[in-house]
């Protein structure tokens, strides 16, 4: 499942073959569901990068798309 989400910081690896990740943009990503305990820390993937629910903001594109990942995926929750 893909989201929307815009990075609370600026993020740049040291390898330059990887994009960073600009605060004020909006990208998409997706669940890590790979990664063990993935709901409970709300992992994504966003490019290279793989960022918990502390590290990124949900960007909805309206109610139902929030209500219905908020109703999949409790530990995504959604800053104000």
């Amino acid at each position: 499942m893909n989201i929307l989400i815009k990075p609370n910081d600026n993020y740049r690896c040291a390898s330059y073959a990887r994009q960073p990740l600009d605060k004020n943009k909006v990208y998409s990503a997706t669940l890590a569901t790979n990664q063990p305990d993935y709901t409970e820390k709300g992992l994504v993937f966003c490019g290279d990068y793989l960022l918990d629910k502390n590290e990124y903001t949900v960007v909805s594109p309206n109610a139902e798309h929030w209500t219905r990942l908020r109703r999949d995926y409790p530990a995504i929750e959604r800053a104000e």
